[in-house]
């Protein structure tokens, strides 16, 4: 799992969302989600 400060930095196009504390304890650590709302960008690569 990459740290939602790490994450922001790299993915602009999406909206990151962060994870409930005890949802980064089970990860053991921060996570965040993203948020693809958009599939027709992936389908183009």
């Amino acid at each position: 799992m990459a740290k939602e400060d790490f994450v922001k930095t790299k993915i602009k196009n999406h909206q990151i969302k962060t994870l409930s504390e005890g949802v980064q304890d089970f990860y053991n650590g921060d996570c965040c989600e993203i948020i693809i709302e958009k599939i027709e960008i992936w389908m183009k690569l």
